[in-house]
């Protein structure tokens, strides 16, 4: 896997950017991040950030429960969690496109002889390959 796609190496950025308060989670092979961050806001005491993250996934999804291919070591499979957030529920969306934009910028500064588009509003495309999908989930303190 290319460097800047390690867990040690996302931890040093966190470190880097002064984000020390996050916990983080790896998992070898996980049927979901998604599943396993569900899991520990319903049985844990979250108080802090956490990211989780896998290898592979063996059941991965995105919006409406669309499966997709996670194989071993081939990409970055993280859910983050971020307890104790308000936000009204008109607002939620902003969170996806938010965090779309924050990523293909950081794929640019990394990649500049590649061409990342974001497609509305959560996936982001290198040529017609789809390279990441971005999905928000709502638990606990909306309005």
């Amino acid at each position: 896997m290319h460097d800047l796609l390690s867990l040690n190496r996302i931890k040093e950025l966190y470190k880097e950017k002064a984000m020390t308060n996050c916990n983080f989670f790896y998992f070898n092979k996980v049927d979901s991040t998604q599943k396993i961050a569900k899991y520990f806001l319903d049985h844990l005491n979250i108080n802090k950030p956490c990211t989780i993250f896998a290898g592979s996934q063996t059941r991965g999804y995105g919006k409406r429960n669309r499966l997709f291919y996670s194989p071993q070591n081939s990409g970055i499979y993280m859910s983050i969690i971020i307890p104790q957030y308000e936000m009204q529920n008109e607002d939620i969306g902003l969170l996806t496109i938010s965090l779309g934009s924050g990523i293909l910028e950081v794929l640019k500064k990394y990649y500049p002889k590649k061409i990342f588009y974001l497609k509305w509003v959560n996936d982001i495309l290198l040529g017609k390959v789809n390279y990441s999908a971005i999905n928000d989930r709502a638990s606990g303190n909306t309005k």
